[in-house]
Parts: C-alpha cells; structure tokens; sequence
C-alpha cells in the first residue's frame, strides 16, 4: 500500500516531461522567418523573394532593375552580402536585405524640326533657315534633354545656340548659351531651376549678357516667379554693381465666377512706378439669340484701352473685335466718350476654324487708325479682306490655304496688295508652305519649308 503513490508520481512525472517535449517540438515545427526586401532608391527596380519562411527553408532573391538603373548589390546593415541579382541563402533569422540600384545614363531617342524659305521670283536666293536638334537622354528616373539650334539668313550662319532641360530629386534645371557666328562673339547664358510643392510652384531664372544698357557692360537678369492654379507673379532684378528691381508682373486668369464666366487680371509696375493693369471678363452671356461676349479694358498712365468682343453662332461662329480708348478726363475725373482705332469680325466655318479637321474661315479688319491695331499693313493700307479653308491632307497632315486682299485710299477699287499662301503636307514630317504676294511695287513668289521628325 505505501509503494502505490510513489509509482503514481513516477508515471505523472512522466507524462509531464512527455508533454513538454511535445510541446517544444511543436513551437519549434510551427516557427517562421520573415524576409523584408527594400529598394534604394525607391522604385529603382523590382524586387522577388520577400515573405515568410521555415526553418532551414531555401530562400530565393532576384532584383530586376527599372530601365535607367543597373543594380549594384544586396546590403544588410550596411555590408554588402551579394553583388548578384540572384543570391541565395538558408531561412535561419529574421532578415532585411536592402537592393541599391545606380543610376545609368541611357539614350532614348533623337528628334529635330527646322523651317525656311527660298525666293523664286523676281530674285532667286535664300531666305531665312531655322534648324533645330533635340537629342533626349535617361539618368536615372528622370529624362534630360538637349537642344541644339542653328540658324541662317541667306548664306550667312546668324545664330547659334545650346540648351538643356532635366530633372534630379523632384527639380526641374536648365540653362543653355547662345553666340552670334557671324562676329563671332558670346550673346548670352543662361540657368534656372524650378520646384513645385503641391500647388505651388516656384522658379529661378539667372541670365548673364556680356553687354548690355547705356552704357553697356556685362550684368545679370534674375527672374523669380511664382505660381499657382489661378495666380502667378514674376518679379525682375538686375545686376550692374548691385542688385536693384526693375518690374514686376501679377496675372489672375481662369477665375471662375458663375454660370461659365471667367475672371482674369494683369497687373504690372516697373522701378518707375505704375505700368498697365488689365481686367476682363470671358464668355458673359447675353440677353437673346444665343450670344456671348468678352469684354476687357486696360488702364496705362496716360491711356485707356476697351476691348470689346462678341461671339454670335447663327451659321458660322462669330467674333468681333473692337479696338479703342477710353477718353477719360483727369483733371474733372469724366468720362468724355471713346476713342475707335478700329474693328475685326471673324467667321468660322466647320471645326471652330479647322484646329484640327475641316473647315473654314472668313476675315476683314477695318482700322482707323492702322499704327494701333495689329494687322500687318504697309504703306496707306488700312483694310483687308481675308478668306482661309484646312483639311485633312496626306499621311495625317493637314493643309491650309489663306488669301488676304489688302486696301488702301488709292489704288485700283482701292486694292493696293494681293497675298496667296499655304501649307501642303508631303508626308514624313514635310510641309511645304509656297507663297505669292502681288502689289504695286511688283510680284514676288516664295516657296517655305517645315520638318518634323
């Protein structure tokens, strides 16, 4: 009877040491390593293996790098562990393994256009050629391109110029520099650099001129602008000897006030004081038949500017522009009435003036006082007459035709000059542009080019 408990603690005993191996063996069965992978930089390339692992598990990684970077190793804490994409290794730890990623400067590809002319008649020669080169590159992440411009007038080389653009980090930097081949000598340089944080975007723009002013000498132009949605400012320093302001420029533009009407703004002051401000109002609804107008009027210190322009889309979509002054009393403060320089009524046909399918247009300008209205008039001219039609041409190019009559008080019927030109697309990115001008003084035919590629 005394044995009996000693062999019942002998066989509890044993059941406890059982349970706890099992007990072990069954932690140690269920236990996992994780792996953590990560990219430096981020976004670099892309990353295989991550996860959870047994022990004694094989663990297999690869890095594939984005396009702009090569890969450069496995990293943890610091050392670096592998230089192959595909490294290896038994799930024994918790482990997390950094990828670095270098960036590579890859080529992307080469555009270019340019544009000139050749007379015909009554002289042959050369006129003004423009080309223009733009090979496009990959660091990293971000693009950076080239600019390379050249440009002739008749057979003399006129202008000269180097320019790039890129981005680093979330910035935007630039600069380029221009010579005159002909002298030679050095024009200009330039650099900036931009950054936008949310809504806000703010920019630096330093060129040096070598000479420059009365009397000249080198100096630099700072330009600092600032920017938002629906409001930027652009102020202007200069550097002869010390920093000093010159102007500054604040536009308001698309502030929507109600029912599609639009607000905009300008504002401008030079060192001297007080510039021009300007304040419009587009596409304001009007009482019947469907139309609409933009009005604006623009204060100087000596003038007043209104600008009045209706639309009207009976058969055709209509424009009028009216040019004038507002007379304005300074001294009684009083309005004495308005001053017209002159009026445009413009008609589209088809595609709202055909940007990009078929159409068509019609146009006459009277001005009253030519030198302030923009019309492009010689001599006595004061009116022309303009007619416009555009299409879809060859290889998803577009032609365009335009004939503008010209008049003035003398003249046969008062037409003093005569102007025919257009564009013909010729595929692979050529357009050729012909013209011919007959007037008083004689008849000149011309054939222009453009490039795209």
């Amino acid at each position: 009877m005394n044995a009996s408990p000693c062999v019942h603690r002998r066989a509890l005993g044993g059941w406890t040491v059982g349970l706890l191996v099992l007990s072990v063996l069954a932690v140690v069965g269920s236990a996992t390593h994780t792996v953590v992978l990560q990219s430096a930089p981020p976004r670099a390339g892309t990353l295989f293996g991550a996860g959870t692992y047994k022990p004694g598990e094989r663990v297999q990684l690869t890095a594939l790098p984005a396009r702009g970077f090569e890969f450069d190793g496995w990293f943890e804490e610091g050392e670096n562990v592998s230089s192959s994409p595909s490294f290896e290794f038994t799930a024994d730890q918790n482990r997390t393994l950094v990828a670095k990623f270098r960036p590579v400067l890859d080529f992307i590809g080469l555009s270019g256009s340019g544009q000139g002319g050749l007379t015909l008649f009554p002289t042959p020669g050369l006129g003004a050629n423009r080309f223009e080169l733009r090979p496009r590159f990959r660091y990293g992440s971000d693009p950076w391109d080239l600019r390379f411009v050249t440009a002739f007038v008749g057979e003399e080389w006129r202008d000269a110029q180097a320019h790039f653009t890129g981005s680093w980090a979330g910035l935007r930097f630039g600069g380029g520099i221009l010579f005159n081949p002909l002298v030679p000598a050095y024009r200009s340089a330039y650099g900036m650099v931009s950054g936008a944080w949310d809504d806000l975007r703010l920019g630096l723009r330093v060129t040096h001129y070598p000479l420059s002013g009365t009397p000249p000498a080198p100096y630099l132009l700072y330009v600092l602008t600032l920017s938002t949605s629906s409001l930027s400012a652009t102020v202007r320093g200069e550097e002869r000897g010390g920093l000093v302001f010159r102007d500054a420029l604040v536009n308001v533009f698309s502030v929507d006030l109600c029912c599609g009407v639009e607000a905009q703004a300008t504002l401008s002051f030079t060192k001297e004081g007080f510039a021009y401000f300007r304040a419009g109002l587009v596409n304001l609804p009007f009482p019947c038949c469907g139309m609409s107008f933009d009005a604006s009027i623009t204060y100087t210190a000596d003038t007043k500017t209104v600008e009045f322009a209706p639309r009207w889309q009976p058969l055709c979509d209509a424009c009028l522009t009216v040019y004038g002054d507002v007379l304005w009393d300074r001294d009684n403060s009083s309005w004495n009435g308005l001053a017209l320089y002159g009026y445009k009524i413009r008609c589209c046909f088809g595609s709202s003036c055909c940007p990009a399918g078929a159409g068509g247009y019609v146009e006459f300008l009277t001005a009253f006082d030519p030198g302030r209205v923009p019309g492009g008039f010689q001599g006595e001219e004061f009116e022309y007459a303009k007619v416009g039609f555009c299409g879809p041409g060859c290889c998803g190019g577009q032609y365009t035709f335009e004939a503008t009559a010209y008049f003035s008080p003398t003249g046969l019927f008062g037409l003093e000059r005569f102007k025919i030109g257009g564009g013909v697309p010729l595929g692979g990115g050529w357009v050729l542009t012909p013209s011919l001008e007959i007037s008083s003084s004689g008849t000149s035919l011309s054939v222009g080019w453009q490039l795209r590629f």
